[in-house]
């Protein structure tokens, strides 16, 4: 069995036995969805000879719980304060661009840090961008930027 979903046009996978008795969206009606919100803390403090950063050994620590954006936010803020963030000399946050994340990280737990998309929505990002007849006159335009950028 399929299931497709409507944004996004694509196929997923899905076990007949998870979907018994379960009706799924109606149209005007709620979801009944729950969103996971997910996070990590790592250090960086090395570059290779191309200048990316190198993720330190042994130094990622993961978060993540069914909450709210708010609840997320102080959740990640508490990881990356008991791990040192406070003495960070350069303070990141990374997010897929979703306004939310960066409202929350400017506004309320991380003020001054660099905001970086990570290179899978950056690169996502960039390839609806490259599609718009306004930007690029054929779809290998697209393939062209992204492959391109240093994302």
């Amino acid at each position: 069995m399929w299931w497709m979903t409507s944004q996004t046009e694509r196929e997923f996978p899905v076990v007949k036995k998870e979907t018994e008795g379960h009706n799924g969206k109606t149209d005007g009606q709620p979801a009944h969805t729950r969103e996971v919100k997910l996070g990590c803390v790592f250090t960086q403090t090395a570059w290779d000879a191309e200048g990316y950063a190198i993720r330190d050994p042994d130094s990622t620590t993961y978060t993540g719980a069914i909450e709210t954006a708010e609840e997320s936010g102080k959740r990640i803020y508490c990881e990356a304060w008991n791990r040192g963030w406070s003495r960070g000399q350069k303070r990141v946050v990374m997010g897929d661009g979703a306004e939310w994340i960066w409202n929350l990280a400017n506004l309320h737990y991380f003020p001054g840090a660099v905001q970086i998309v990570d290179p899978y929505h950056a690169r996502q990002h960039l390839w609806e961008v490259s599609a718009m007849p306004s930007v690029c006159a054929t779809q290998s335009s697209a393939a062209s930027i992204c492959s391109s950028a240093r994302v």
